[in-house]
């Protein structure tokens, strides 16, 4: 887990280099271009409010936005990092981050936009596992209660089995 937030930060380093507003940006048929219609957008494009803030940016690639990162209001520290598929503008996989405490959220969604897998870790450590079918639980679920004891519970289509 640790490495998932030091690639996090290193990402957000890569993503501060050389941002381009987007309203110097067009977006059309969920495309980004540079110079539209002639040329596709590559690079990082930042959602900048006049105060400087960064409230959310993009990495982009050949028009097409491959990760955004929604950043906390007065600070560059992520919120919510969304990875998309890499043929459309659905989310394949969601990361949040609190300020609070050490807590990561990571959800994963198959290209019908479905919830397929739902974690959840505190300090590094796996807290929360479920898998999803259709946006039910199906499978294993794990959690681990307050006083530390692991909970299985089986589900099919979205009803406990045991």
């Amino acid at each position: 887990m640790k490495i998932l937030i030091f690639f996090v930060f290193g990402v957000n380093i890569c993503f501060a280099q050389n941002r381009v507003p987007f309203d110097k940006l067009t977006l059309e048929n969920d495309l980004v271009y540079e110079n539209f219609p002639d040329k596709l957008f590559t690079g990082n494009a930042a959602k900048i409010r006049k105060n400087g803030h960064v409230v959310y940016e993009d990495l982009i690639k050949d028009g097409k936005i491959l990760k955004r990162i929604v950043y906390y209001n007065k600070s560059n520290l992520p919120a919510i990092e969304s990875i998309y598929f890499e043929n459309s503008h659905k989310i394949k996989k969601e990361i949040q981050y609190s300020l609070k405490e050490s807590r990561i959220d990571i959800t994963q969604f198959n290209e019908l936009g479905e919830k397929t897998l739902s974690e959840i870790y505190e300090n590094d450590k796996l807290i929360y596992r479920c898998e999803f079918v259709k946006n039910k639980k199906n499978g294993r679920e794990f959690c681990i209660d307050k006083n530390g004891q692991e909970i299985i519970t089986e589900y099919e289509n979205g009803k406990p089995l045991n």
